[in-house]
């Protein structure tokens, strides 16, 4: 029997989209806090922006990022979620540290996804209940 590390399951490849159009590729993964999920991924991912100098590195600023998540299903198969991650006003629809902001270089996207999804499988990182 093939065993597959339990932190293995819980990356979720993402890309950047502006404007419909895709840009760069990511990963990012799933923190649960309540019944609330949380895509957690680099704040320079989520800007397009340097982390360190603020300025702009990719082709526009990201307004949407496409996750693929792992499905229930034992097929490692993938479904793929849309998130916006700006307003209609174009504000940052993520949280970031609230004193260190891009200095830490995270954010956390709150998900519309229910956790109890009946066909995706986020495997949240601090889940105390491993599948494997």
């Amino acid at each position: 029997m093939i065993e597959i590390d339990f932190y293995s399951l819980t990356t979720v490849p993402i890309q950047q989209f502006a404007n419909g159009q895709p840009m760069r590729s990511a990963t990012a993964f799933v923190w649960r806090r309540g019944l609330q999920h949380y895509l957690i991924t680099n704040w320079h991912v989520a800007t397009g922006k340097n982390a360190r100098t603020g300025e702009l590195e990719t082709e526009a600023q990201p307004d949407m990022l496409r996750a693929m998540f792992n499905i229930r299903m034992n097929d490692f198969g993938k479904k793929i979620v849309d998130i916006n991650i700006r307003d209609e006003a174009r504000r940052p629809c993520w949280f970031a540290h609230p004193v260190r902001q891009r200095g830490s270089d995270v954010v956390a996207i709150p998900l519309p996804i229910p956790g109890d999804d009946p066909i995706i499988n986020m495997y949240p990182i601090n889940s105390d209940e491993k599948p494997i």
